[in-house]
């Protein structure tokens, strides 16, 4: 008998479910490394479009996945509950999995929506920086048609060396690309190996368990939604209840001698701590009375034995079963892989702390001066304090504490800078020497890395490209085995979809009319809505104008030689028009003044009104800000002292960063230097 799941009923369905739920779990396994690989690639708290999409894209898959691990537990539930009844533990040990996988669900769609509703936002910031960047793209666009032109003058076999250079280009920068990214997740994967195994060998050292065991108990941990770390905890306290049962503890040997299970052998030692503990597991669930059963747990695996129910609805024999499956499956390194994977993770963890160290004496090289600096700042805070109290609330003589505080702080700033400069050009031209020293072996180290890629591509080349072959034929025959098919269904569709239409236009054109006035009257009431996104449409094209300002610059002589032949050949028609504006202005002179003289009391008196009225409000305002400057100053003077590591390590950081260039520059100034100097007198 089958149920709609197309699995048999009672323990072989049992036995069926829990092979499908592990083919579930081993591909969650591979989306969780493609997850770590996304989090190694970006940082933990980065928020960028890239970063949330790649997630998102993970995540996606993980809820189809779950989707059908929740379909899956369905069944199994169905299959326990007519099998074994309502009550029995392995029903309810199904309905819990299926809880936990409904609530995984939640959380991933929750992640995946917060994710988009981000990602939507940025796009939007996106769209306006965009539009920023359009008369630099012109620009360049303009660069780029004067090159072409000049691209053209190349005779035919110039054309073609150029071509083939710029093929050869594409094909290096792509296998290096390639290089790069297939290395990192190399380096990733085999990062993550050594940390893995060497958690299991701290593990198997800390809980006695064999390593090997431990990786099998893991993978079946994780199939019946028991971590491992509960498992373990409890395996070590069953060992500590088998020394007290021993040692004459009433309470231990009455839970030890109620499921039936020996502590001691025969001469009296204490039996092998697993065995005991899977006897025990069997032994708990063969008791039917589920308060009775809990009792007995935490008397021998502690208090968190509940957390072992499915464990011990499996039973010995599933977790055996699973146990072997993860052999299979090579789930389990054995103890050479192990150790050699556990010797690298040793090895990275003295990288790191090297690394740790070689950023510890770097941080040596300026702890002076800006210990200096932070010493002279405590010093103008303190003055600065004592100041403002001496005052007493004297404007005048607040006023002075605070230029003191102020050129305190820029004399501070000013006496450290040069040689804040110095040691920082010293970091640089060390770097830069070094990259010089060392320039030759970087380069054939770079040119052998593509070259032996190159090779690899080539011998694997004929496979590639026969596979390809097999694929596109593969491709061609399904489609055109099933193009009938496609195109009955197609016709189909399109017949439906006429029809539909045709007999919903009566019922679309008023909808249609209706829809009009919908939109017409929401745009009434959003009107102040739309008013506000104007402005904030104003306030970004005056920062996109602002952004802009470099390219207008560089167009300026260009707009002004323009505007001045405008004004030149335009000279006679201003003439002209002035003579004629000031024969107008002349001859309604008198009309103009009386006029003005008789506007000129009310004038003075709206002035006079809107001064005296504003007085109190330009008073107040002046107090605030003053009151807001002395409240605010030692935090000024704090963050300004605070940022001075920063602004350094930024100095420092763009110098290095740059240091090509500035190589660069240095060579063509020197080139520029020898080729000029016969012309220098």
């Amino acid at each position: 008998m089958a149920d709609s799941f197309g699995l048999k009923i009672g323990v072989e369905g049992e036995r069926e479910f829990r092979k499908a739920l592990s083919d579930i779990n081993q591909s969650f396994k591979v989306l969780g490394s493609e997850m770590t690989l996304i989090t190694s690639q970006f940082d933990k708290n980065d928020k960028s479009i890239q970063s949330l999409t790649s997630r998102n894209e993970v995540l996606n898959r993980e809820i189809d996945a779950q989707k059908g691990k929740i379909d899956t537990l369905r069944a199994a539930l169905a299959n326990a509950a007519e099998s074994f009844g309502e009550n029995d533990r392995r029903t309810q040990n199904w309905k819990i999995q299926l809880n936990k996988a409904e609530a995984e669900l939640n959380n991933m769609e929750r992640e995946v929506a917060d994710n988009t509703k981000a990602i939507d936002k940025m796009g939007t910031e996106e769209d306006q920086t965009a539009k920023q960047t359009d008369t630099l793209a012109d620009e360049v666009d303009k660069s780029g048609k004067s090159a072409d032109d000049a691209g053209g003058k190349f005779d035919k076999l110039g054309g073609i060396l150029k071509g083939v250079s710029v093929a050869m280009a594409a094909v290096f920068a792509a296998v290096g690309a390639a290089a790069i990214t297939a290395t990192k997740t190399l380096t990733d994967y085999a990062v993550g190996t050594a940390a893995y195994a060497d958690e299991m060998l701290t593990l198997s050292t800390v809980t006695g368990v064999s390593a090997e065991n431990l990786q099998a108990y893991s993978y079946a941990a994780d199939l019946v939604d028991v971590s491992l770390e509960t498992m373990t905890g409890s395996m070590a306290r069953n060992v500590k209840a088998m020394s007290s049962a021993q040692s004459g503890s009433k309470t231990a040997q009455a839970a030890y001698a109620a499921l039936g299970v020996a502590v001691t052998d025969s001469n009296g030692a204490l039996r092998d701590g697993e065995t005991v503990y899977w006897e025990a597991t069997d032994a708990l669930g063969q008791i039917s009375n589920e308060t009775e059963r809990d009792a007995l747990a935490m008397q021998i695996f502690g208090k968190s034995a509940r957390d072992l129910n499915p464990l011990i609805a499996q039973g010995s024999a599933g977790i055996s079963e699973l146990t072997e499956e993860a052999k299979a499956m090579g789930a389990v390194l054995s103890d050479k892989q192990l150790l050699q994977a556990g010797a690298f993770d040793d090895t990275i963890q003295r990288l790191t702390q090297g690394s740790q160290a070689a950023k510890n004496a770097l941080g040596m090289v300026l702890l002076p001066t800006l210990d200096a600096l932070g010493t002279q700042g405590v010093e103008l805070l303190g003055n600065f304090t004592r100041g403002l109290n001496e005052a007493g609330g004297d404007l005048a003589k607040v006023s002075a504490v605070i230029g003191e505080a102020v050129g305190g702080i820029a004399a501070m700033i000013l006496e450290q800078l040069p040689l804040i400069i110095d040691t920082a050009m010293g970091i640089v031209a060390a770097i830069g020497g070094a990259i010089m020293d060392n320039l030759g072996v970087i380069v054939d180290a770079a040119v052998q890395i593509v070259l032996t890629l190159l090779d690899g591509l080539i011998a694997a080349l004929p496979a590639l490209t026969q596979g390809a072959i097999q694929l596109v034929l593969t491709l061609v025959k399904g489609i055109l085995a099933n193009l009938p098919a496609l195109v009955g269904a197609a016709m189909q569709m399109i017949s439906a979809l006429v029809e539909g239409i045709g007999e919903a236009l009566p019922e679309l054109i008023p909808a249609a009319v209706e829809a009009i006035m919908l939109v017409a009257q929401t745009l009434i009431d959003n009107l102040p809505a739309l008013l506000k996104a104007a402005l904030k449409l104003i306030t970004g094209f005056a920062k996109g104008l602002i952004d802009s300002i470099p390219v207008i610059i560089k167009r300026l002589p260009e707009i002004i030689k323009a505007i001045v032949d405008y004004f030149i050949g335009a000279i006679p028609l201003i003439i002209d028009t002035g003579i004629k504006l000031l024969v107008s202005l002349v001859q309604a002179l008198p009309t103009i003044i009386t006029a003005i003289v008789a506007a000129i009391p009310q004038i003075i008196d709206s002035i006079i009104t809107a001064v005296i009225d504003s007085i109190p409000l330009i008073v107040d305002a002046g107090v605030e800000l003053l009151i807001s400057l002395i409240q605010n100053l030692p935090e000024i003077i704090t963050t300004v002292v605070a940022a001075i590591p920063q602004i350094v390590s930024s100095l420092v950081d763009a110098i290095i960063g740059n240091i090509d260039k500035i190589v660069l520059a240095g060579f063509q100034l020197f080139v520029a230097l020898i080729q000029n100097l016969p012309m220098i007198k």
